[in-house]
């Protein structure tokens, strides 16, 4: 990508890690997430506050970025 990332692109990207590394451990999260990735349900509901928190409490004191 030529030039500086968009604002906000940082905070996103932290958070998608979140929500994959949720959907590894939590049914909700994962099945939101495999529903959003079939086409079945639109990439906007990753973002509501629900989804948000929860991918948060689930990985609360974990890293985001896989294990080597």
């Amino acid at each position: 990508m030529d030039g500086p990332y968009p604002p906000g692109y940082r905070l996103i990207r932290w958070l998608t890690g979140r929500m994959f590394t949720a959907s590894l451990t939590d049914p909700r999260t994962d099945d939101r997430l495999s529903r959003i990735i079939n086409m079945l349900a639109h990439p906007n509901s990753l973002a509501a506050p629900a989804a948000v928190a929860r991918a948060l409490w689930v990985t609360r004191g974990r890293s985001s970025k896989p294990a080597a």
